[in-house]
């Protein structure tokens, strides 16, 4: 048994507090506020906006792997307004992701937009 262990087990003995089901309803409590915060961003996008930012990641990743910041910059060629919260970029391609339209490669790529500040952002790849 490691020194990890003995560690736990001495820790249960003493403390009433059962660590294991409270980190698992933090998890839980965070996958919930997770998914409100993008359902709020999504709703706070004018009609149709994410209808067009679906299609222009559907058109990108029929030509290869893409990013987000690949998505904004064709959004902009497109003339396609930013959401007024930027949460809502991710909650598009969390959205497209569980609907199996698109998966993450596992790599990342570091962002070119000033604002980001070299910040690696994940690649994706149409599905």
């Amino acid at each position: 048994m490691s020194a990890a262990d003995l560690a736990r087990q001495a820790a249960a003995a003493t403390d009433p507090v059962n660590h294991d089901a409270v980190q698992l309803a933090l998890n839980w409590d965070g996958i919930a506020a997770g998914r409100r915060g993008r359902t709020r961003a999504l709703q706070h996008c004018p009609p149709g906006w994410v209808d067009s930012v679906c299609q222009v990641v559907h058109d990108l990743a029929a030509s290869g792997p893409l990013c987000v910041e690949d998505v904004r910059a064709e959004c902009r060629e497109r003339h396609i307004e930013p959401p007024p919260q930027p949460n809502a970029w991710g909650a598009v391609f969390t959205m497209l992701a569980v609907a199996g339209r698109i998966r993450r490669t596992g790599n990342l790529v570091q962002s070119a937009r000033p604002a980001a500040r070299g910040r690696r952002v994940a690649e994706w790849v149409g599905v």
